[in-house]
């Protein structure tokens, strides 16, 4: 799989292959530290500044550890050497990786010549080709909770003669050295030049593949030639949890790794720490360092730990952000990373993406663009089904219409090009904000099993569309109930007891078809946004 590079590049975390300052110039660092100097502290690191992205055997940057003891303005001091480092990354100037000691590596197939330019790793819930905005280009990960790591190939190209296609093979070893996975991957090149991005990625959604700490390293080859190689390591740590919240973050969590920009208040981190019986209380602290879509150092946190001596499992949590909601204007990528004691023990990214406040929204009658529509519908119970999420699980305040305005039948053709004076003239004459849900696809007859929907919500004032999605809902017969068809049919004729299953059950299961799909296009990965809860349900009293 491949995707064009499009855009920019996140900040990459140059962690590995960096060059290891020499002991002098740490002791220079350490000096200066200590007498309090942090010009002194600026002007070694401005001369050395890979020392600020370079890890110690313990897995601890050295800055922090040799800064710390700088009492005169050390956040400043810190935040702007990392902002130095972020911006060198971001713009390429360091490739995180190379093949054979060569920056950029260059390779011929069958004529044709490539040139290596890097190779980077980020973690992805599924998919691997996630759009680039939203990659979060590492060479760390957590033990707990990673679930594919992936590798994007950076391959660059000039004008070809004609296109040509080839496989990219990769070996994954394991931190004990041991072959761990084998991939083969095609890639197809047109014959304009171009940069271009090659990924696959190896793991599970569960994410328990790598529970084995350590460094792991992947080679690649063209044509049995390698071409380059990668290294990443896996700590001891977990990856986070992101959930919403007030000033207060008590209360029912719901974890998300999106937010809306105009209704996030704070963004809660969550990890769980998990001890034996020990002799005495104890405590330790946590810094929690916050990152900007554009890669710089956005706050810290330090907070305090404390544990009892019994065994317990227990959660810990904090935020950041503001009451009013105006803390996530900047849409893209922020990432936080969890230090113990200088040790990095945690770390999540989350996306925050570009929805402004939403009043109220009119819910329109339901269209239906079924090429056969033979199959009954209750529109007027879609549309009351889809006033219900939108009220109780997305916390909207919502409302419907039994007209849909001045545009009278809403056709396909409307909504393809939804032009600002039609949507002007959509729904009723005072509202602003209102929602258009459809069938697309429904199999007529009494065998329906599957549907998809589709909702689009409208800002009339603008004249455009905010957000536009689709969603399936599916029906898997159950086996037939006793006395439902004889015992001896059902045993001789599967397929046919599942066929006298499906005209059975499937027009009462219709309806749950339609609601299902109406779940997964409202509340599914690429659906509306849960809103905060401002008027959460009073808790029942107890009956005395």
């Amino acid at each position: 799989m491949y995707s064009p590079l499009r855009s920019p590049v996140l900040r990459v975390t140059a962690v590995l292959l960096l060059a290891l300052a020499s002991r002098a110039i740490r002791g220079e660092i350490r000096d200066a530290a200590n007498r309090s100097d942090p010009t002194g502290v600026s002007a070694r690191l401005a001369r050395n500044p890979g020392i600020v992205s370079t890890r110690d055997n313990d897995g601890a940057a050295p800055l922090p550890r040799e800064a710390q003891s700088v009492r005169k303005k050390p956040a400043e001091l810190l935040l702007a050497t990392a902002a130095a480092v972020d911006a060198r990354e971001q713009n390429g100037a360091i490739p995180v990786f190379s093949a054979g000691g060569n920056d950029h590596p260059e390779m011929t197939v069958r004529g044709a010549r490539f040139t290596v330019r890097s190779v980077r790793f980020y973690e992805s819930p599924q998919d691997a080709n996630i759009p680039v905005a939203i990659r979060i280009y590492t060479a760390r990960f957590p033990s707990q909770g990673t679930r594919y790591v992936v590798w994007e190939l950076n391959l660059q190209h000039a004008e070809l003669a004609e296109p040509i296609s080839f496989f990219v093979e990769t070996v994954w070893y394991n931190p004990t050295g041991q072959v761990w996975a084998r991939q083969s991957t095609e890639v197809h090149y047109q014959t304009k030049a171009e940069n271009f991005l090659v990924v696959s990625g190896w793991g599970n959604t569960g994410g328990g593949a790598y529970s084995v700490t350590g460094k792991y390293r992947v080679e690649f080859s063209v044509e049995k030639n390698p071409i380059a190689a990668g290294d990443f390591e896996v700590y001891s740590g977990q990856r986070l949890r992101f959930f919403e919240s007030g000033p207060d973050s008590a209360g029912q969590r719901v974890y998300f790794e999106r937010f809306p920009s105009g209704h996030t208040r704070y963004v809660n981190w969550e990890t769980t720490f998990q001890h034996g019986r020990l002799p005495e209380p104890t405590s330790f602290q946590v810094d929690a360092v916050w990152y900007k879509p554009d890669g710089k150092v956005w706050t810290n946190q330090v907070r305090q730990v404390s544990y009892t001596k019994k065994v317990e499992d227990f959660l810990f949590a904090d935020g950041w952000g503001s009451a009013s909601a105006d803390a996530y204007s900047l849409p893209g990528m922020y990432r936080v990373e969890l230090f113990a004691e200088n040790k990095l023990i945690g770390s999540g990214a989350f996306e925050v993406y570009r929805f402004g406040p939403i009043g109220s929204v009119v819910v329109l009658p339901p269209v239906d663009f079924r090429s056969d529509p033979s199959a009954k519908v209750d529109f007027k119970s879609m549309q009351q089904v889809t006033l219900e999420i939108l009220t109780r699980t997305n916390h909207f305040t919502a409302t419907q219409s039994d007209s849909a305005g001045e545009v009278g039948e809403i056709t396909q053709k409307d909504l393809s090009s939804s032009k600002p004076d039609w949507v002007r003239r959509l729904g009723p004459p005072d509202s602003r904000w209102v929602m258009v849900t459809g069938i697309d696809t429904m199999p007529g007859g009494r065998l329906t099993s599957a549907a998809t929907v589709f909702g689009i919500l409208f800002d009339k004032t603008s004249g455009t569309v905010v957000w536009q999605g689709r969603g399936g809902g599916q029906y898997t017969p159950s086996p037939l109930p006793p006395g439902t068809a004889p015992l001896s049919l059902q045993a001789a004729s599967a397929p046919l007891a599942d066929l006298m299953s499906r005209a059975i059950f499937a027009g009462t299961n219709r309806a749950v078809i339609i609601d299902n799909a109406l779940a997964n296009l409202l509340n599914g990965p690429k659906g509306l946004p849960i809103l905060p809860n401002l008027n959460p349900p009073e808790p029942k009293k107890k009956k005395k």
